[in-house]
């Protein structure tokens, strides 16, 4: 009997492979959406560290709160820009999560395909090597009765 093949093996290595790229791209996903926490939390920090600075001068002078002001306003544009951007980043991260479970299933599909096969092919190969063996014993058991 010829050894097990699985015609479609280039078919589920190409969808191994669009799995791994699905993959790649949701942790650059979820990477960027990281850095765009971490610089939140950053712009945050540093608007708290400002204002902390500021109050512990025992003398204040208009200019210094004014631009602190400006600061805080300017921090405030640009961390909402950032938490829009987080926003958008979370859509993206959905919709890569969809796009890597159905490369996920379409992946297990020819995996499960292919095992039913083999599974297949070892039960004909069990019963072509016991038929062999069955006519070998036959003819084992002729040749033994012809001889005596």
């Amino acid at each position: 009997m010829k050894a097990f093949r699985f015609p479609l093996e280039r078919v589920m290595h190409w969808r191994k492979m669009q799995l791994s790229l699905e993959e790649m791209k949701l942790g650059r996903l979820i990477g960027r959406r990281r850095e765009l926490t971490a610089a939140v939390e950053h712009l945050d920090a540093s608007v708290i560290e400002a204002t902390a600075g500021l109050r512990r001068k025992p003398e204040l002078e208009g200019s210094e709160l004014n631009t602190l002001s400006h600061f805080q306003e300017s921090a405030g544009k640009r961390r909402f820009a950032l938490l829009e951007d987080i926003g958008r980043c979370d859509e993206e991260i959905r919709l890569q999560r969809k796009a890597v479970q159905a490369a996920q299933r379409n992946h297990r599909l020819l995996e499960r395909l292919k095992e039913e096969r083999l599974h297949k092919w070892s039960i004909l190969y069990d019963r072509e090597v016991e038929a062999l063996a069955s006519e070998s014993h036959l003819v084992r058991w002729v040749n033994e009765r012809q001889s005596s």
